[in-house]
Formats: structure tokens, sequence, C-alpha cells
């Protein structure tokens, strides 16, 4: 918990989490798509 590290990450445009594309703790590539937006 003394290390939880938070990122921001910016949308395109303002929406609502339709589906999380990533499992916690994955590794990804920038720019990779975390999540779909409805």
């Amino acid at each position: 918990e003394a290390m939880k590290m938070e990122n921001e990450v910016a949308a395109p445009k303002s929406g609502t989490v339709a589906q999380i594309i990533v499992s916690k703790g994955a590794v990804v590539e920038t720019g990779a798509p975390l999540v779909v937006l409805s």
C-alpha cells in the first residue's frame, strides 16, 4: 500500500467506461487501449 502508484489517464472524449480491456497488474505498451468508452 505504501508504494501504490497512480497514473492519470487522458481520454480523447468524455464518456462512461463500458469495458476494461487490461487486467490488474498487466504490463502495457505506451498507447495501448486500456478501456472502451460509451
